[in-house]
């Protein structure tokens, strides 16, 4: 078949072999001289091609794409390498085979030997490999008029007569902060480069966030602006806790035929940290201590322990204390006891930002002020507070060294992290 997909900056670096043994390819990406193994032929060459492929296959030239780009077999484009999936030792090479009928395949380079190990034959150095003598073009045609552009073999029996025929599509996202936290709001914008042959019938952003892309899943303050060729989405939300992968996907028509071309891949990564949640709700953890000690003197002999949640509400796009401060006690004596704090989990919450969700809790450990001598309490979270493994922070304030019974209750205090997760913040 004819591919209509060539990438509009490929160039061949093997119509002949025509680097030379100190050459460069592809931005000092590839250095002829760093191979030393032994050379091929272009007749050996060609003997290869033609028994993987078949006889009628005449005539090859190969190309490498631009620097940071690979060949997807899929859109026979170079493409960003998060888009492709090649399982070759050069994936950002590609051939294009030329038969006798003067027909095309575009295939990716499937050897284990670099180009650069291909030695010319000294017959016709400045055709394809192969070929059908020295007269031939670039399209495999004795006598044609085909030439080699920027943008690969055009006129002649290509019916190319323009690289501006080509379909070339690509997009390029610029980078947005490498951290967000909920209620952050993005700029997504995009360059868009196109040949003239190329229509632009759709352009969207994707989203993924927990192992898989959506596509209608992005909240915008204001519409898309398109100005020239970029493409932007200015406001867009971040509602969630965790990474978030963004990509610009484009569907176009070129010559009649419909295709879709995705831009490279950016992220970020919403997080509400420990030193997040105790700067904005320091108020409400002085609180609660002061009533744990208030209720500790009002009623001896019995333990006590306040705290509250943050949560993250989907609405107000805002991070507020859930309900009020809430409490328990029991007796000097019970052992293993907790207050019981409000939990929403974020494995319940996805991109159309459909739910609240809990970014943060506080509690107190209990003064042993008025209870016996015989009881003590280690400083630190406990065993109950470390079997939680949640993935937003978990904050106790507890007394800084271990206390008995009867223990001064104004003795400092130190705030603990207290869940289980190797990281300590979201």
């Amino acid at each position: 078949m004819r591919s209509s997909h060539f990438q509009a900056e490929t160039n061949p670096i093997h119509e002949k072999n025509k680097h030379e043994g100190n050459s460069q390819v592809n931005g000092n990406k590839i250095a002829a001289t760093s191979f030393d193994k032994t050379m091929i032929s272009e007749s050996d060459f060609m003997g290869l091609v033609q028994g993987m492929y078949g006889s009628n296959y005449v005539a090859v030239v190969i190309y490498e794409c631009p620097l940071g780009t690979l060949f997807n077999s899929t859109t026979c484009l170079c493409d960003y390498p998060e888009n492709v999936d090649s399982g070759t030792f050069y994936p950002e090479l590609y051939m294009i085979l030329i038969s006798t009928a003067n027909s095309y395949q575009v295939i990716p380079y499937p050897y284990g030997f670099h180009p650069s190990e291909i030695v010319d034959d000294p017959e016709y150095p400045n055709g394809p490999i192969g070929g059908v003598g020295g007269t031939a073009d670039c399209a495999g045609v004795a006598g044609g008029t085909a030439h080699m552009e920027s943008c690969g073999c055009i006129g002649g029996t290509t019916g190319i007569s323009d690289c501006n025929q080509m379909c070339s599509v690509s997009a390029t996202m610029a980078p947005i902060q490498s951290t967000v936290r909920p209620g952050t709001k993005i700029n997504l914008a995009t360059t868009i480069y196109t040949t003239a042959a190329v229509t632009v019938t759709d352009k969207r952003f994707d989203v993924w966030y927990r192992g898989e892309w959506h596509e209608t899943a992005i909240i915008y303050d204001e519409p898309a602006i398109t100005q020239g060729n970029t493409f932007t989405y200015n406001n867009a939300q971040v509602n969630v806790l965790g990474e978030l992968r963004y990509r610009l996907k484009i569907t176009y028509t070129c010559n009649g035929v419909p295709s879709t071309v995705y831009s490279n891949v950016i992220s970020t990564y919403s997080q509400y940290t420990s030193a997040n949640l105790m700067a904005e709700f320091s108020t409400e953890m002085a609180s609660c201590w002061s009533q744990t000690v208030a209720s500790s003197v009002a009623n001896q002999g019995k333990k006590y322990e306040y705290g509250f949640s943050a949560y993250f509400d989907c609405v107000d796009k805002k991070v507020s204390v859930w309900g009020s401060i809430v409490s328990t006690s029991v007796g000097c004596g019970t052992l293993g006891f907790g207050v019981t704090l409000d939990e929403r989990p974020t494995d319940q919450v996805d991109p159309t930002y459909g739910a609240d969700f809990t970014v943060g809790n506080f509690h107190t450990h209990p003064p042993l002020t008025y209870c016996s001598s015989i009881y003590s309490l280690v400083p630190g979270p406990s065993s109950l507070d470390l079997g939680y493994n949640t993935s937003y922070p978990r904050i106790a304030r507890t007394y800084s060294n271990t206390v008995t019974g009867g223990h001064n209750i104004n003795l400092p205090l130190t705030d603990h992290l207290t869940h289980s997760k190797s990281v300590t913040d979201y």
